[in-house]
């Protein structure tokens, strides 16, 4: 399993991949106090933003919860994004984890 580079910036967490292509999965564990929608996009390179592709997803408030999000890719992901809901109280992330094929990155925190 190799290791995932995370940038986190205010509404969303920049997950540098490049390694994985086709259909793929994130998970992640979250803790969000109000909950709310989020998403998951990815983008075939920075200069291509007209070509983003995203997943939506619901967070219910309260406990830590486990998310799956499939995403219908084709070819490279290139830049994968995870949009965090909106909100007053810190969301917390304890892992995010993506798989393609054989292809598994994860990232604790």
């Amino acid at each position: 399993m190799k290791t995932l580079r995370v940038i986190c910036l205010t509404l969303f967490a920049l997950l540098c991949t490049g390694a994985v292509s086709g259909a793929t999965v994130v998970k992640f564990r979250i803790h969000s106090a109000s909950g709310g929608a989020g998403k998951v996009e990815w983008l075939p390179s920075p200069a291509a933003a007209e070509l983003a592709k995203s997943v939506a997803f619901q967070l219910t408030g309260g406990d830590w919860q486990e998310v799956r999000v499939e995403l219908p890719a084709e070819g490279k992901l290139g830049i994968v994004r995870l949009y965090l809901p909106a909100q007053k109280e810190p969301v917390q992330l304890d892992w995010i984890a993506i798989k393609s094929g054989s292809e598994s990155l994860q990232s604790q925190f």
